[in-house]
């Protein structure tokens, strides 16, 4: 009997051994899980992830992690350039993530940010001060945002678009609500301004619609969509001339070539295998396109063909911004949610400066011209970045 009770003993002590173990697996699993999805950058919350492969920022009612900082780094020159920037200036003011920022030139130099806090911040860009702050009259997030130059006609406006289908034109002046404009029946998703004799404005919208509008009168004056609302434009860019071009990155994977006179398609660009999130365009007398995407890769395309001139790979997450800087010889940025800001070489498609130091993925990035150019980058972490 005694024999019986010890056995019984052993066996039971060994299963207490087992079961310690297994729960010590478990825990390592947990906690080996955990520092992985630190380690990879993403605007995860609740178990939601915002992608714009198959959605656009307004169609997740889930917001990135908060963002209260545009950074502000001078760019290497290309005599001695830096592997890391230093960055000049963090502006705080935002409370949560920023979506886009713009830099308008002049005396002093302004930016303006759009944010998931239902606001437009204008902030001048020599002393760091946010000089005004434009309420989103909906009160939703403010998605697309564009600066109109004065004209002989017109003082300069603020346009900015949101999770309501209107346009609302600002007077920059005092940051009064002007004017909304009606046509779109779906969000907005982006907002450009043409850069000709007069300027022209442009918005896109998460039903595949883009409108042209008359600004006279506030109503849409051209009309075209992407394949009937089964896409949409996360951005586009523009290239005035006798035929002005429209250039959209889809969210379909393709690129788009669409003439701006008539609203008629032109030309599909293939290579990127998910969503194309943003555009930059190089002006010249050999234009050049730059695409930027989900699948994390820029593609530079030979706009007179259609075709891939040059692939820029070495991101490790989703690309949502590339900006390309005019000169002798231009220089080529991109910004990724793998929390990094990445200059290229032009000419053979490796990486030139890496710059570090954002905590969360980068948003977007805005280029201003002086001494020094200026670079800034608009990212989902809470505190200075590079």
């Amino acid at each position: 009997m005694e024999r019986l009770r010890n056995h019984r003993r052993l066996i039971i002590g060994l299963a207490i051994i087992f079961l310690l173990l297994m729960v010590g697996a478990i825990v390592a699993i947990v906690r080996y899980t955990q520092s992985a999805a630190g380690a990879t950058p993403s605007f995860e919350q609740n178990n939601k992830t915002l992608s714009t492969s198959t959605k656009s920022f307004a169609a997740t009612s889930t917001r990135p992690s908060t963002a209260r900082a545009t950074n502000s780094v001078p760019l290497p020159s290309s005599a001695a350039r830096q592997p890391i920037g230093t960055n000049l200036r963090t502006m705080r003011g935002h409370t949560e993530g920023i979506i886009q920022i713009i830099a308008v030139p002049g005396t002093p130099p302004k930016l303006y940010t759009g944010s998931f806090d239902q606001s437009v911040r204008e902030w001048d860009a020599n002393s760091g001060f946010n000089t005004q702050t434009y309420l989103d009259p909906n009160n939703t997030w403010v998605i697309g945002l564009a600066y109109y130059p004065a004209t002989q006609q017109t003082p300069a406006r603020l346009y900015t678009g949101s999770t309501e289908p209107f346009i609302h034109e600002w007077d920059i002046s005092n940051s009064k609500l002007l004017r909304n404009f009606a046509g779109h029946v779906s969000y907005i998703q982006f907002i450009g301004v043409l850069d000709a004799n007069p300027p022209k404005l442009v918005s896109s919208s998460a039903n595949g619609s883009f409108i042209q509008w008359d600004l006279v009168t506030g109503t849409p004056a051209l009309v075209f969509n992407i394949s009937q609302g089964l896409a949409f434009s996360n951005g586009f860019v523009m290239l005035p001339g006798t035929f002005p071009r429209l250039y959209s990155a889809d969210s379909d994977t393709f690129v788009r070539e669409w003439d701006l006179s008539t609203g008629k398609l032109v030309r599909t660009y293939t290579g990127h295998t998910a969503a194309v999130l943003r555009m930059a365009l190089l002006p010249g007398a050999q234009p050049r396109l730059f695409s930027c995407s989900d699948d994390q890769r820029v593609i530079e395309w030979d706009i007179t063909t259609g075709r891939v001139v040059r692939i820029y790979a070495g991101h490790t997450a989703s690309v949502y911004s590339v900006q390309v800087i005019p000169g002798n010889p231009p220089r080529l940025f991109s910004a990724s949610v793998d929390k990094s800001v990445i200059e290229w070489d032009m000419n053979t498609g490796n990486i030139l400066n890496r710059f570090l130091g954002h905590t969360d993925g980068v948003t977007t990035l805005a280029y201003l011209p002086g001494n020094p150019p200026r670079l800034f980058s608009g990212s989902s972490d809470k505190t200075r970045a590079i």
